[in-house]
């Protein structure tokens, strides 16, 4: 099962979500966003592949193991290339094992919804937000509300616009910041985040 993480506005929560769900899932880790090895304090070159390796007509040099991050790489990734991108989401669901999608907010390639999949927009209660996903005509399978204090929103005015259930409601919590700016969500993640193994759970 692929579990695409999405957001239509940046600094969301997109990729601390999927961190948080990909480690609790022992999943294979697909950033196609850029921000995971400087969220899990890894080097970029301690990692198995890029998502233009897994794009490419022939097939990546390493094979994907649970827990593995597949980096965004230096390549510009080209949502026009279908052919690529089919072979990516042909070769993600050839593994047998969940596979989470840091999407941030770019658009997602239409093959990647081509193989089973669940969506999982990540939104705060922020009109901007809100507005700019009724604009574009998201859809998604469920909502993970980041909650914060002081909005005019709440998470009722979120899931009532988006349309879809909400399927964990994260809590603004400064450790989380604080993890993300010393690289170390992977090994030292806040108790807030545990809201969200239950979806861990759905992406198996």
């Amino acid at each position: 099962m692929l579990t695409i993480i999405t957001s239509p506005k940046g600094g969301s929560g997109v990729s601390v979500c999927a961190a948080a769900i990909a480690g609790a899932a022992n999943a294979v880790l697909v950033d196609l966003d850029g921000d995971q090895p400087a969220l899990l304090g890894t080097s970029p070159d301690a990692t198995s592949t890029t998502v233009a390796q897994w794009m490419a007509p022939t097939p990546p040099p390493k094979v994907a193991e649970p827990g593995t991050l597949i980096t965004r790489g230096d390549n510009n990734l080209n949502p026009g290339d279908a052919d690529g991108w089919t072979r990516c989401a042909r070769r993600l669901d050839a593994l047998a094992m969940p596979v989470v999608v840091d999407a941030g907010c770019s658009t997602v390639p239409t093959a990647l919804t081509g193989i089973p999949h669940q969506i999982f927009a990540v939104l705060r209660p922020c009109y901007l937000a809100l507005h700019r996903w009724y604009r574009q005509g998201h859809h998604c399978t469920g909502v993970i509300v980041v909650d914060e204090p002081g909005r005019a929103l709440g998470v009722d005015d979120v899931v009532r616009c988006v349309g879809a259930p909400l399927v964990a409601h994260v809590r603004w919590d400064p450790a989380i910041a604080r993890a993300v700016d010393a690289g170390l969500l992977g090994v030292r993640r806040p108790a807030t985040l545990a809201v969200l193994d239950a979806l861990a759970t759905r992406a198996l």
